[in-house]
């Protein structure tokens, strides 16, 4: 059937602004899109820019108006949940965060995430677990920065909820595969000592010095693990060492100034004579004694103190030539005198610290 003149030319037309339609849609569809991209990715740079700043609360709003704008944008959502994470909504988050879990099991940054709502509300075997799983995951940026951090975060939630033994364990583990980076070590010797294990922070912070001697962290470091196991004498070297490394280590000059006391006064110094091992005794009966009466000054003390108060001035008043058995009877009288000086008054300040630590020295 042929058409007429006309009616094509109708037909052409028709089609023609059926096109033309068609562009004008499609291209206002891609401008409404493009729009709301634009406004999605504002919403999100400001968001960042409060929470940056320290706004989580506006921050949340911010980012809330971008998923409006872009619903299915991962990155929007893991924003929104760190924000509400930083104002304690804990389940908001947690909610968010196991909808980007689903849809990306393996991402390691969400088990972080997961892992710390976990740890601040007590689930710690789940905490645990998920610390692993981030340890292990894949991370989609730094992925050997975040996973040692996540190693220090798990480290911390044994710690700290009083299971040691892994938290070393943990430490150690990581003190292996990393033995090449000093800065790494000095921190894991730091934690040991801090969490009760200072031989092997010895043996951390004494590698390190092996690689390079002029560490003056790890000097110190090792000072404060010799410091931990009562070995004043090393002690004092490294405090020694790692002053003359950094002198702007006001901690290390402090700590051989202490190192110094102790030194004074310990009676168990083998380098000693009998003579000085006496003296060192006598010491340490006038200073315990000392701290006893004046935290009593102003009390009445009991029979017992009084006697025992009675009994050392006694001691100090004798003025003879020592004889044997003469130190292990004073260093028994200052231990009496200690423990009642503590029983009596509670703590020692921080100005005789040293004293306290020769004494629990002597006791042992």
């Amino acid at each position: 059937m042929k058409l007429h003149a006309g009616t094509r030319e109708a037909v052409v037309l028709v089609f023609l602004g059926l096109a033309l339609l068609f562009v004008i849609t499609n291209s206002s569809a891609n401008a409404y899109r493009s729009e709301r991209l634009r406004l999605a990715e504002s919403h999100y740079k400001s968001g960042e820019d409060l929470a940056k700043a320290g706004q989580p609360a506006k921050a949340v709003e911010e980012f809330r108006a971008a998923l409006l704008y872009s619903h299915d944008d991962p990155q929007y959502e893991l924003a929104l949940s760190v924000s509400l994470m930083d104002l304690g909504r804990l389940d908001e988050a947690q909610a968010h965060l196991r909808d980007l879990h689903d849809s990306d099991p393996n991402n390691a940054l969400i088990d972080e995430l997961l892992a710390r709502i976990a740890a601040r509300e007590g689930r710690t075997d789940e905490a645990v677990a998920l610390y692993n799983q981030a340890i292990y995951g894949l991370w989609p940026e730094h992925p050997a920065q975040n996973r040692l951090q996540a190693r220090f975060d798990l480290v911390h939630l044994l710690a700290r909820t009083g299971q040691s033994r892994q938290a070393l364990s943990e430490l150690l583990a990581l003190s292996d595969e990393a033995p090449s980076d000093p800065a790494l070590q000095d921190r894991i010797g730091s934690l040991l000592l801090q969490y009760g294990s200072p031989d092997h922070a010895a043996q951390v912070f004494g590698s390190v010095l092996d690689n390079d001697p002029s560490n003056a962290v790890a000097a110190f470091g090792l000072g404060e693990a010799m410091f931990a196991q009562a070995n004043y004498s090393a002690a004092e070297g490294w405090y020694r060492k790692a002053a003359r490394l950094d002198p702007k280590n006001v901690e290390a000059q402090r700590r051989l100034q202490e190192t110094a006391e102790i030194r004074s006064l310990d009676p168990t110094l083998v380098s000693l004579s009998a003579s000085g091992r006496y003296e060192r005794a006598r010491t340490l009966v006038e200073k315990t004694l000392a701290s006893l009466q004046e935290c009593t000054a102003g009390s009445a003390p009991t029979a017992d103190t009084s006697a025992l108060i009675a009994n050392a001035q006694q001691f100090l008043h004798m003025r003879r030539r020592h004889r044997e058995g003469d130190t292990p009877m004073a260093i028994s009288l200052a231990e009496q005198l200690w423990q009642t000086r503590k029983q009596v008054c509670g703590a020692p300040p921080a100005s005789e610290e040293a004293l306290d630590l020769v004494m629990a020295k002597v006791a042992n």
